[in-house]
C-alpha cells in the first residue's frame, strides 16, 4: 500500500489495473483528528489523481481510530 498517487498509478499500470484507490489515508492520531482534516486529505488525494489523469475508486474516510494499535503495538507502525 502506498499513499502517493503517482506510485499507486505506476503499480496499477504494471499490474494492468484500470483504476486506483487506497485503503486509508495517513494522519490519524490517538488524540483524534477533526473530520474536516480527513475530508481535506481525501480532497487532496482526489485532486492528485485528477492531476495525473488517473481513474479512481473514490476514497471517503470517515475516521480512523488507532487506539487499539496504541494499546497493542504492531511492528509495522512507529
Amino acid at each position: 500500500m502506498d499513499f502517493d498517487v503517482r506510485t499507486v498509478q505506476s503499480h496499477a499500470s504494471m499490474l494492468g489495473f484500470d483504476a486506483i484507490s487506497t485503503y486509508a489515508l495517513p494522519g490519524g492520531t490517538i488524540d483524534g483528528t477533526p473530520f474536516v482534516e480527513l475530508f481535506n486529505s481525501a480532497q487532496r488525494w482526489w485532486q492528485s489523481a485528477s492531476d495525473i489523469g488517473a481513474k479512481i475508486v473514490p476514497i471517503a474516510p470517515t475516521g480512523w481510530d488507532p487506539r487499539p494499535r496504541a494499546e497493542n503495538p504492531v511492528p509495522w507502525v512507529d
